[in-house]
């Protein structure tokens, strides 16, 4: 009995340490990562690890990308990782010892350094390690010994390739601002807009347009995005792509007089298209499905029962 009574209060006082050490962490007082964080006034971003070294510039308001490639950056993917940043929360610290550096991957050799400049000149650094089981992450600031807990960030957001910073747009446009499209291939027509009322010509002969399907297709042009980046940009390179024989091109004219025109190649061996706009280098991927959203033939746009006019 007297065993027993010793085991029980063993367990207790196991019981009781269990509790203080639970709420002594929950009175660990929790902070703001970046506090008064005003993204208005960043001027530019870094992220380095061994897998990435990117750059990230405001100028003009619009958000550029400058290291590994020079492109207009993806205003999504930077609104989320501001967003993020915002809301991240410190806790408590883990270890002060620089041995467990390594294994928290919080050195500049195994972490994610995140330097963020500030328009007056404030510079604020810190290094992201691995994430826990509870999906928070490790951090330090380089200046310090102590590896806290921090949560509200995921990992992949800072180790995503540059190319997921990039901007994917092809087109973006209002419909309203629309008022002639031109599929010039084979059996290519055209469809204008004429006291807000849609045309469809095609050898010379008018058609109905269903409102419904143009609105359809319109959309999907107004909002059309690459899903990759084609990286050669040599003269040889047209051959490869078929963008000097494109199987479409598709000009778009506005209200305002501007135009641009696109044109589609050949197939690569991801079943995606190559695609260019004139007097631009870059030459963008999508894949088959988006294009025969966009590839219509006449019939898919014109109302079914008319006569030709």
């Amino acid at each position: 009995m007297k065993n027993l009574a010793k085991l029980i209060g063993i367990l207790l006082i196991l019981l009781a340490f269990a509790i203080f050490l639970k709420r002594s962490r929950e009175r660990i007082p929790q902070k703001a990562l970046l506090s008064n964080f005003d993204p208005e006034k960043i001027e530019s971003i870094k992220v380095k690890n061994k897998n990435v070294d990117l750059q990230l510039a405001k100028k003009n308001n619009i958000w550029l990308i400058e290291r590994p490639i020079q492109a207009n950056a993806d205003t999504n993917s930077i609104e989320e990782l501001l967003n993020k940043l915002k809301n991240v929360i410190v806790g408590e610290v883990i270890t002060e010892d620089k041995n467990k550096y390594d294994y928290y991957e919080v050195n500049e050799t195994s972490g994610t350094l995140l330097t963020i400049n500030f328009k007056d000149k404030k510079t604020v650094s810190i290094i992201f390690g691995k994430e826990s089981s509870n999906q928070s992450l490790f951090l330090k600031y380089p200046d310090k010994n102590q590896v806290y807990t921090a949560s509200g960030l995921e990992k992949y957001i800072l180790d995503k390739e540059p190319n997921l910073w990039r901007d994917r747009t092809i087109l973006k446009f209002k419909n309203e601002d629309l008022n002639v499209v031109i599929l010039q291939k084979k059996d290519g027509f055209e469809v204008i807009k004429s006291s807000d009322q849609w045309i469809l010509n095609i050898a010379k002969k008018q058609y109905d347009v269903d409102s419904n399907k143009l609105t359809d297709f319109l959309n999907q042009l107004s909002n059309f995005n690459a899903d990759d980046f084609y990286a050669e940009s040599s003269t040889a390179s047209l051959k490869i792509t078929g963008l000097n024989e494109p199987v479409l091109k598709l000009k778009l004219k506005f209200n305002n007089g501007d135009e641009k025109e696109i044109f589609f190649g050949k197939q690569d061996s991801q079943s995606r298209i190559y695609v260019a706009q004139k007097d631009m280098s870059q030459v963008f991927l999508v894949y088959n499905y988006t294009f025969a959203n966009i590839n219509k033939k006449y019939s898919d746009l014109i109302k079914q029962t008319q006569e030709k006019k």
